[in-house]
């Protein structure tokens, strides 16, 4: 692909910025909003305020072996690094020389409940969406943030930890279908054609305007399902 030197941008108030800070400043407040505890609701301060307090880590099991070197052996090969220019095949490569040091790297992030700073910081490449040979619009430009691996892999672990937790400890919904393992649009679809058939859709919804079966309703969902999936996103 070949690289753009972007110095001034369009922006939706058809202005244009005239200087490379004006462009930085313009693309990091669209793209990245400041989240001010200003602007909180009294469930976020409380939220804020509880993960401020010191955490008993020491209930949390400690990562196996076996779950980094899953983590570690799943690494694309071919995926761009971060700010660190520590590459997925480095990782790799180290972690077959030094097999324990990611394990007690990983597990003393655990026990003192610090995620390092340095691992959370990104260097951000802008993609225009279409081919602009003149200034680009800032609506146009699209980021994508290179994290550094190891935060990405220990951030992995955190997630498959508090997914495994939610699942065994039953507290998520069996409708739960969106970010599920092994569940799929498919499974939303002939969840909603078994209830049509038990008739548990309420009368005030137009559903039999649609169709005057189960199946050929099933059908208008499924065709229908990318527009309707777009109008909620939007």
């Amino acid at each position: 692909m070949k690289k753009i030197e972007i110095t001034s941008i369009h922006l939706p108030t058809r202005e244009t910025t005239t200087s490379l800070d004006d462009t930085i400043n313009a693309v990091v407040q669209k793209s990245f909003p400041s989240d001010s505890e200003e602007n909180d609701s009294y469930l976020q301060k409380v939220y804020h305020q509880t993960a401020r307090n010191a955490y008993p880590s020491f209930i949390d099991p400690s990562f196996s072996c076996d779950k980094v070197n899953t983590v570690v052996s799943m690494l694309k090969p071919n995926k761009s690094p971060g700010p660190d220019s520590i590459s997925n095949e480095i990782i790799k490569q180290f972690h077959l020389a030094f097999p324990s040091f990611l394990h007690k790297i990983f597990n003393v992030c655990l026990d003192t409940g610090i995620f390092p700073r340095a691992w959370k910081l990104a260097q951000v490449i802008l993609i225009p969406k279409i081919d602009e040979f003149r200034i680009p619009h800032l609506d146009n430009l699209r980021c994508i943030s290179l994290f550094p691996g190891l935060g990405k892999y220990l951030e992995k672990l955190f997630v498959n930890m508090i997914c495994w937790y939610l699942r065994h400890g039953d507290f998520l919904s069996s409708d739960q279908y969106g970010l599920t393992p092994q569940k799929s649009t498919e499974d939303v679809l002939l969840g909603l054609n078994e209830t049509v058939k038990r008739g548990d859709i309420l009368t005030s919804v137009p559903i039999y305007q649609l169709a005057h079966t189960s199946e050929r309703y099933l059908s208008f969902m499924i065709n229908s399902s990318d527009d309707y999936f777009l109008d909620i996103w939007d």
